[in-house]
């Protein structure tokens, strides 16, 4: 696949370090700031919802003729405003298409990922040429400012990835998997009207399933050769979890940046965002490996390694 241009855009409310403080008190914020590494966090105004940020982005990136032109269009959110209509409709709430599959996924940080899996199937074996991805949430309409588990954590995001047909040389492998028993880990509480996360659960999930998923997916493209040395994606948790994950990894030679101090955590468009930065404004052409691993919510994690093509690429 060739990987065209992300665009992105963060909550129009930023929370700093010293805004933390103020909520939480020094002492709690300095601690979870060391942990998490996160010293910022933007979320949208009470007046507006992802959906309006989304089609901000869109209008001041020209991108509606895109989208509509694109023949896959996958909305990854968990967050809408009933339980009918969808995200998509929402976010193209204005938009006619016509011979556009536009598909919505309920997923979480492992979203990404999932429809990445979904998008390179359609491209390959379907006659389509071209898709976009786009990964949207709003977390902090579920969390309270004074949530000590959760506020210094969750930025709102949403993100357009925009993807191609190419001269594809190797397959995309990838291994998924979710745990539901465990989905109480991080969950909306409707009595509370609060999302609840049991952080050390989390860790523990990266460690015990995320990692030995990985492990099985390098050790299947060892077999096959089909990717050298990738580069290596994985969801921006916290500095905690990249660290634990180059921890567990690093004897197979990866190693992940930490990329997310200066906007917080995400969700589904932490990895998009990562390869924005480190990737896309060095106006890369020709093909890089990547192995990209996302997971949280559900519990669910989804690893990919795949061959990304640049050709033009924007920033």
């Amino acid at each position: 696949m060739i990987l065209d241009s992300i665009f992105y855009r963060l909550g129009d409310v930023k929370i700093d370090e010293d805004g933390l403080r103020q909520s939480l008190g020094r002492d709690v914020a300095d601690r979870i700031l060391q942990t998490s590494g996160f010293s910022n966090r933007f979320i949208v105004s009470p007046e507006q919802s992802i959906f309006d940020l989304g089609r901000t982005v869109i209008e001041e990136e020209s991108l509606r003729s895109r989208i509509i032109q694109s023949d896959v269009v996958i909305v990854v959110s968990e967050f809408t405003r009933n339980l009918v209509p969808p995200p998509s409709s929402l976010l193209f709430d204005d938009f006619k298409f016509r011979n556009t599959l536009v598909l919505d996924f309920n997923r979480g940080c492992s979203g990404f990922c999932e429809a990445l899996v979904v998008a390179r199937q359609f491209l390959e074996f379907s006659g389509l040429k071209s898709a976009v991805i786009v990964t949207a949430e709003c977390y902090s309409t579920m969390i309270s400012r004074t949530n000590r588990t959760l506020a210094p954590i969750f930025s709102d995001c949403v993100a357009f990835t925009f993807l191609r047909k190419g001269n594809e040389t190797a397959p995309l492998l990838w291994e998924a998997g979710a745990d539901h028993s465990l989905g109480n880990n991080l969950a909306f509480d409707v009595s509370s009207s609060e999302l609840f996360m049991n952080g050390r659960a989390l860790v523990s999930f990266v460690k015990t399933s995320v990692v030995p998923s990985i492990e099985r997916l390098l050790a299947r493209n060892s077999e096959m050769g089909y990717f050298v040395c990738p580069s290596f994606f994985p969801h921006q948790g916290s500095k905690l979890v990249v660290e634990q994950l180059n921890h567990c990894l690093g004897n197979r030679g990866l190693s992940a940046a930490f990329t997310a101090s200066d906007v917080g955590n995400t969700n589904s468009s932490s990895i998009p965002i990562s390869l924005k930065k480190l990737v896309l404004t060095k106006r890369p052409q020709g093909e890089m490996s990547f192995l990209l691993s996302g997971f949280g919510v559900g519990l669910s994690y989804c690893n990919v390694l795949t061959k990304l093509a640049f050709d033009n690429a924007n920033s």
